[in-house]
Formats: C-alpha cells, structure tokens, sequence
C-alpha cells in the first residue's frame, strides 16, 4: 500500500518529532469492517510523548490504542477499524488523522472512500433496469402517436395535441 510521511515539531527549543506513516488512501464498503495501520514514531529529542490519534471522516471508526506513550526512537503503531453502516453514503473525502499530545496537536490528511456493497449494488442495477423500462415504454408511447398522425414535436405539442381526451 502507498504509505506517505508526515514530521511535525512540538517544541522547536526541545526538538521534539512525531512522524506519522499511513495510508494515502482507504477503501471501505458499505456494511464491511476495514482496518489499516498509523506508525507514530518520536523521532526528536524528547525522552517520553503521550499522544492520543483520533480519525475525522465520513465513517464511524475506532483506534486501538486510543493513546499511547512513545519514548524516544520507538514507534507505536494504532490500528484504525472503519465501520462504515449498510446505508453509508458512497463518497471519496478527503479525512484527517489527529494526533494529540500535550502541548501539540497536528493533523495529516487522507482520502477514506466508501464502495456500494453487493446488496446496494443489485438495488441500483434494479432501480436502474425499472427506468430503462419505463422510459422504453413511454418512447414506444410517443411513437404510436406520432405514427397515428399526432404532433409530439415539443411537449406544447404534445399537450395541444392530448387535449381533448382530457
């Protein structure tokens, strides 16, 4: 997977560094549980950086571990459970990583996308095949009476035309 980097200073005079790995980009379904990795790892000065991650998008997730203390040179890895619902709305957005630590809060942005489940899939398939019928029906409709001699040209036409059997 494409994995992008980002390094954010707490404190310039403490030379404090978290460097955050993850995805670019998710891909959920619609109704299917997704889970990807976030790498923090505290590349600065500082012995010891409490730090929490949260997840703003546009599906319910949860991270576990919610927040982690990370020493100096180590990386701690959280792991991001999407839970997109049945009905979830099919979009591709832009979402954004929080990491919050005291003092220090810094963001990175990724894309989460959510795909059609199979069950919302056949509904469109069938939504869409119920309106090709009715549009082909009401086409042969307006043949017909074009054929018959009517003006169906316009739909002013159409109405002068259907007037009378009203």
């Amino acid at each position: 997977s494409n994995l992008t980097s980002a390094e954010f200073s707490l404190n310039s005079d403490l030379n404090s560094r978290l460097k955050i790995q993850s995805p670019e980009e998710v891909k959920c379904i619609q109704g299917e549980e997704k889970s990807f990795q976030v790498k923090v790892e505290n590349t600065g000065d500082i012995e010891s950086v409490n730090t929490d991650l949260e997840l703003e998008g546009p599906v319910n997730s949860n991270i576990n571990p919610k927040s982690a203390e990370i020493d100096k040179g180590e990386v701690e890895v959280f792991v991001v459970n999407l839970m997109p619902e049945e009905n979830s709305e099919l979009v591709r957005k832009n979402s954004t990583l929080k990491l919050n630590s005291l003092n220090f809060d810094t963001e990175k942005e990724i894309t989460v996308s959510v795909g059609a489940s199979n069950q919302s899939r056949e509904s469109i398939k069938e939504d869409y095949k119920n309106l090709t019928d009715y549009f082909k029906s009401k086409s042969n409709q307006l043949r017909e009476l074009a054929v018959s001699g009517m003006n169906v040209n316009t739909t002013e036409d159409l109405k002068y035309s259907l007037r009378d059997l009203n």
